[in-house]
């Protein structure tokens, strides 16, 4: 059994179906293309291989038939896709070294990103005891 991408004629994956090849092949004229997802898959160094499609279909991804591969949903309205990277870049890069625990002040420092003010803001927590 392998899964596979529901797509409708917007490129936009609505299901994803675990099935057999023949019984995919009986779906064929219903509107739909179908794509098999492939999982992230390890070689026996446990070492990742390469995903024919770069990441695994979900549903809401949009289906890139010129690259043969799935396009996950933006996670902000301001970020733009690197077809290189395969990965949702932000307008500003994120900073960094901004990732810390100080355990003598007890607090953790991090970053996220505010689409509204459209830059990445600093937030400091304490640990939690």
């Amino acid at each position: 059994m392998a899964k596979y991408a529901k797509i409708n004629s917007n490129n936009l994956v609505v299901n994803v179906i675990e099935s057999d090849a023949d019984f995919i092949a009986s779906l064929s004229g219903d509107g739909y293309t179908y794509k098999e997802s492939f999982e992230h898959s390890y070689d026996t160094n446990n070492n990742l291989e390469t995903n024919p499609r770069k990441v695994p279909a979900g549903v809401g991804m949009t289906y890139d038939p010129t690259a043969d591969a799935f396009i996950p949903e933006s996670p902000y309205g301001s970020w733009t896709w690197n077809a290189t990277t395969w990965e949702w870049e932000p307008p500003v890069a994120r900073p960094e070294d901004v990732e810390t625990i100080d355990e003598q002040a007890g607090t953790i420092t991090s970053v996220f990103w505010n689409e509204a003010e459209g830059e990445w803001q600093k937030i400091v927590r304490n640990i939690p005891s």
